[in-house]
């Protein structure tokens, strides 16, 4: 996207809230829109079912702006039904190509969110931000019903920046007030004071119009390009956090989400030689196991009474064994000998002994 029409798209947005484009088919002629960040998270907190109808439904609704000239935005709550209700006797041809007008602006809308630095350093933007009130748009557009869309993130970082510019400017005429005066009495200090601002300033104005020529400052692209190339996106930004909005609902994948699919694809693989390997043996052992012949196996016999009697008498005398004479006594002493240097203390090691 170029710069010039970035900018366009971004004065749209903040002068309107969203971008439009006109559809017409069947004999009705649609007013559409993006849908933004807030909007989708108000039809998630109302219909919870991401792949329900209903939530579609919802998502046509917020996008409808008017239908055959009637503004629809003004009493949005009130006529949400009914939206919903002429998208539901609508053809499928009608609503594909709804969808299709509808995506192609989320899609111009985020690749637009690049260049919004670049937009607030402009001489247009500033202009805007002094006869613009995000809060009350349609005074000035004269359209009834775009304060009920409220403030999406685009306009929340241009209020943002912009407050800050302010803040510069209110805090240069209050450094220049101080330096006039310092200078009365101290005027080489007040020099140096002057000196260092307007070089950091000078500084500060030379990147913000190589950004505003660019849409971006192209330093710091690079950097979270490398960033990006290693692992996914950092969401260092409101900016980056609506990127990551957006990419969720169109379903691009970024290296992270590419790699989890790749580990769960290897499970599965792992799953099914493990499977295959199982079954092989199984069948290698039915095999087997069909080829013997059973007449050459040594058929089993039961145990005599005989036997029996041995093999308990051989268990019944191994439990009753004992040592006598001297092996008992020498296991004594090296059994008492080896508490006493561990456990026992002296003095009990003596009582014992006794």
């Amino acid at each position: 996207m170029k710069v010039a029409e970035a900018y366009e798209n971004l004065e749209r947005i903040i002068t309107y809230g969203f971008l439009s484009a006109r559809v017409s088919f069947q004999g009705h002629d649609l007013l559409i829109k993006n849908i933004s960040d807030k909007e989708y998270q108000q039809m998630l907190m109302f219909c919870s079912d991401k792949n329900s109808v209903k939530l579609n439904l919802f998502n046509l609704a917020y996008c409808t702006i008017s239908i055959d000239g009637v503004n629809l935005l003004e009493d949005r709550n009130e006529n949400i039904r009914e939206i919903m209700r002429f998208y539901q006797r609508s053809s499928a041809l009608f609503i594909i190509k709804i969808v299709d007008a509808i995506n192609e602006l989320n899609y111009t809308y985020l690749d637009s969110l690049d260049f919004l630095e670049g937009f607030s350093y402009s001489p247009r933007s500033r202009h805007l931000w002094t006869i613009v009130d995000p809060y009350d748009r349609s005074s000035y557009t004269g359209i009834r019903g775009l304060d009920v869309l409220g403030i999406n993130s685009v306009v929340e970082n241009w209020i943002s920046i912009n407050k800050r510019l302010d803040e510069e400017q209110a805090y240069g005429r209050d450094l220049n007030n101080t330096v006039l005066i310092v200078g009365a009495s101290n005027y080489k200090s007040a020099k140096m004071l002057s000196k260092n601002y307007e070089a950091h300033t000078q500084e500060l104005n030379e990147l913000r119009e190589e950004i505003c020529k660019y849409g971006y400052d192209r330093k710091r692209v690079a950097e979270n390009e490398k960033k990006r190339d290693a692992w996914t996106a950092p969401l260092d930004s409101r900016e980056d956090l609506v990127k990551e909005l957006y990419r969720q609902m169109t379903g691009d994948k970024d290296k992270h989400d590419l790699y989890i699919d790749k580990w769960i694809a290897n499970q599965k693989e792992k799953a099914e030689r493990a499977q295959e390997s199982v079954r092989e043996k199984q069948e290698a052992f039915r095999k087997k196991m069909e080829s013997t012949d059973i007449d050459l196996l040594e058929p089993s016999k039961p145990i005599s009474s005989q036997e029996l009697n041995r093999l308990l008498e051989q268990k019944k005398n191994s439990e009753n064994k004992v040592y006598t004479g001297s092996a008992e006594e020498e296991i004594k002493d090296r059994v008492l000998k080896k508490i006493s240097t561990k456990i026992i203390r002296p003095e009990i090691k003596d009582l014992v002994n006794g």
